[in-house]
């Protein structure tokens, strides 16, 4: 593995696959040292991590193969280096490639972890050329439910022989997430990047991915949501639609979320009013279609302060909407995740506690490793007096999280799960 980031792959390798071997290539030793010390690596693990730039590594194993020393083949390279915007561009090129072309077993896979977003595509698109001229199948996977125009996760597999992905993709039952990019997307990227091959002598790789890093919330708007949230902490309502409007320029992925939070911290200073010019200003401005995955809890939020303020009527008929729209949702796709924690929260906020445990409960099905989707559902028990499946809930999280090794969530369920039990009418 070239780059250790949190080692969560390599411990998987190791606990799934006992008799193999994992080398992790890690320039940084601190990194190797919080993987120790914060994400639980075994002190006695048999995961070897060499401290090296990936491409002095596999520089060293070229130059040992060139003096006729054996050197090894792997299985399986996976490349976790490229997956922000500093890319290590000596990690992209043919001349790289070629090399570790020769450390891959024929049957072996080149598995590479990269940002991009679809419609820009400069630097996916000249990756991809690059790859083609080493390996003789080369595919692309990502998210089928990221907007092309927003920043994804792509990977790209690179092997000497032909893999069936497509029809793996179908097997396992992933639609909802896995996007295998067809012939004529592809071609597409192939177009964008013009045909453009990175090489030593050139690997432009900051300008390729300048449109993705212009575009991602990470790195053009933070300053404008922070800005955003002074100023409504300070109840400037004025200044607050404005950098709001900016923010929602400058990153559409979740700027509806954006107004909806701005909004309900008016409504934490009792300004109620101000709170629902925002959120009618919200929906006015977005009422596009691609927008219609962030409104249910926009809609949730508004109906919540409209019925705190004692407008039952308008409350009912935007808790209405909301449902109606996780319904299109889910009907179109029945494996997101996001309605159903949204008409969970409207059935409990109307005191529909059993339907709501049943709506948090395919939540949890669905993205069982989030938390919140477990304390949904055993509060929603709790809410309805149906205490035994509450505990029932708390406890089978925290042989989840336990199994995941995630001990802060183990923790919280243990702490809620003690609460629960002393509640129990048989303790009292």
């Amino acid at each position: 593995m070239l780059g250790g980031g949190g080692y969560v792959l390599p411990r998987y390798l190791e606990r799934n696959f006992p008799k193999g071997t994992v080398d992790v290539v890690e320039i940084d030793p601190g990194v190797t040292k919080a993987a120790f010390a914060a994400f639980e690596l075994d002190p006695d693990t048999k995961i070897n991590t060499i401290n090296l730039d990936a491409r002095n590594y596999i520089d060293a194993l070229t130059e040992q193969s060139r003096r006729g020393q054996s050197i090894k083949q792997y299985d399986f390279i996976y490349e976790d280096a490229l997956d922000h915007y500093t890319i290590p561009w000596q990690l992209t090129t043919k001349e790289f490639n070629d090399k570790l072309y020769k450390l891959l077993a024929d049957d072996g896979i080149y598995m590479v972890e990269l940002i991009e977003a679809f419609d820009s595509g400069l630097f996916l698109g000249a990756y991809i050329n690059t790859l083609e001229q080493t390996f003789p199948f080369v595919a692309v996977l990502s998210q089928s439910d990221v907007k092309t125009w927003d920043r994804n996760t792509f990977v790209v597999v690179a092997t000497k022989r032909k893999l069936a992905l497509a029809d793996v993709c179908r097997d396992f039952e992933i639609d909802r997430v896995a996007w295998y990019l067809d012939d004529s997307q592809i071609a597409q990227l192939r177009g964008k990047a013009k045909g453009m091959l990175l090489t030593d002598d050139y690997a432009p790789v900051e300008i390729l991915t300048a449109p993705v890093y212009l575009r991602n919330v990470e790195f053009r708007a933070p300053r404008l949501s922070k800005q955003a949230q002074k100023y409504a902490s300070q109840g400037n309502f004025a200044k607050t639609m404005k950098k709001l409007e900016a923010f929602a320029a400058a990153d559409p992925s979740v700027c509806v979320r954006a107004y909806s939070t701005i909004a309900l911290v008016f409504d934490g200073q009792g300004r109620t009013e101000d709170a629902i010019k925002i959120f009618k200003s919200a929906i006015e401005r977005f009422n596009d279609a691609k927008y219609k995955d962030q409104m249910p809890q926009l809609l949730f939020n508004y109906a919540a302060v409209l019925k705190k303020r004692g407008d039952k009527e308008q409350a009912s008929e935007k808790f209405g909407a909301a449902v109606k729209i996780c319904n299109e949702l889910v009907s179109g796709n029945p494996n997101l995740v996001e309605p159903y924690r949204v008409l969970g929260n409207v059935f409990a906020e109307n005191g529909d506690f059993v339907r709501s445990a049943e709506y948090f409960r395919k939540a949890v099905d669905l993205e069982p490793d989030n938390p919140e989707n477990f304390m949904n559902l055993t509060q929603a028990f709790e809410a309805g007096n149906d205490l035994d499946s509450a505990i029932r809930s708390a406890q089978k999280a925290v042989e989840h999280f336990q199994m995941l090794h995630r001990s802060q969530d183990v923790e919280n369920f243990k702490n809620y799960l003690q609460q629960m039990q002393v509640q129990r009418p048989d303790n009292q």
